[in-house]
């Protein structure tokens, strides 16, 4: 990740805010989680998603979307590769 992407996160992650009362969202899958995030500061809001591995602070993936149901399917997507690219693997190495 580049630096410049890398202050753009610091940013969102410092400026994140609840929407309507709702907590931030995290998605699970195996190992792997996703935050979800709104980002009020811009009009129209921005949703943020950012994937890592449980117990790890390397950010696997991020991105952002125009609405929260559309930054949880992405988010849901990319938990669902890393899930499948594992298995994969492992199966490879039998």
């Amino acid at each position: 990740m580049s630096d410049r992407n890398l202050e753009q996160l610091r940013a969102v992650l410092k400026n994140k805010t609840p929407v309507g009362g709702e907590s931030n969202i995290r998605l699970k899958l195996k190992d792997f989680f996703a935050d979800i995030l709104c980002d009020r500061r811009s009009r129209p809001e921005i949703w943020h998603w950012i994937v890592q591995r449980k117990g790890s602070p390397e950010i696997l993936n991020w991105g952002h979307e125009s609405s929260k149901d559309r930054a949880e399917e992405e988010a849901r997507a990319y938990l669902e590769s890393l899930v499948n690219l594992r298995q994969f693997k492992e199966k490879q190495a039998i």
